[in-house]
């Protein structure tokens, strides 16, 4: 047909989306992510909250049975299902 063209995705004139490709790599498009304040205090967040939630689990068990007296199988059930 005349006049149908393929549009094309790349940022550059003249330019397949194939060819786009090899303008960047992937560090250069990640480096304004990693430049990011708002993107390290996510992670940071992130590693705080399952640091918390790992150290739980694995306390909770040993207080169970510690504390409550509960057998090691039980202890471990009640912590897993929070009964």
């Amino acid at each position: 047909m005349r006049g149908l063209q393929t549009r094309s995705t790349s940022p550059y004139p003249g330019e397949s989306a194939d060819d786009a490709v090899n303008h960047g790599s992937v560090l250069a498009l990640l480096m304004p992510i990693f430049k990011s304040l708002k993107f390290w205090v996510l992670i940071l967040m992130s590693a705080v909250l399952t640091l918390i939630r790992e150290v739980f689990n694995a306390w909770l068990p040993t207080y169970l049975e510690n504390v409550l007296g509960l057998d090691p199988a039980n202890a471990a059930y009640a912590s897993a299902v929070g009964t």
